[in-house]
């Protein structure tokens, strides 16, 4: 998990990483962020913890966040990880047709299929967003450095 250290207090950097994100201008992105169809950037926060995610991009892109922290009092040091929000619900649509089709007496081959297509479905999904997110890490470096970053440039990185 990447360390961002800085002289700044936390609630400064936190307003920084909200201004960011607020400047809806697709040039202010990454040219990889840009290059796979994210047009913006979404930003929920509860405290010093915050949660980055992608507009755009997609179909799997939904998935990906950056999710961190920034803790301190007179300087901060935020930390960060870039994943995936596994997504259940594939599966879940696929047991649930499954189960109606059995309920209503159609015991054929097809409520196993329909199981077995969502779940791969899913996991095709995930692992199509695992790729994308090793692609995108260094763009959201990128972004955490600018938000850090002084503007004399001070950023340490642990």
């Amino acid at each position: 998990m990447p360390e961002l250290e800085s002289s700044m207090p936390p609630a400064h950097i936190l307003q920084r990483l909200e201004t960011y994100v607020s400047d809806w201008h697709e040039s202010r992105l990454p040219p990889a962020m840009l290059s796979a169809g994210v047009y913006g950037l979404k930003l929920r926060r509860t405290g010093n913890r915050f949660r980055l995610s992608l507009k755009g991009g997609g179909p799997v892109t939904w998935a990906i966040e950056c999710r961190g922290h920034v803790d301190g009092s007179d300087s901060s040091a935020m930390s960060y990880s870039i994943g995936v929000r596994r997504a259940l619900w594939y599966p879940l649509i696929g047991e649930a047709l499954a189960l109606t089709m059995v309920f209503r007496n159609e015991l054929t081959i097809m409520p196993l299929v329909l199981f077995w297509v969502c779940g791969l479905g899913g996991s095709l999904a995930w692992l199509q967003a695992q790729s994308i997110a090793a692609r995108l890490r260094p763009s959201f470096d990128s972004i955490m450095r600018q938000v850090v970053a002084l503007e004399t440039g001070n950023v340490q990185i642990g």
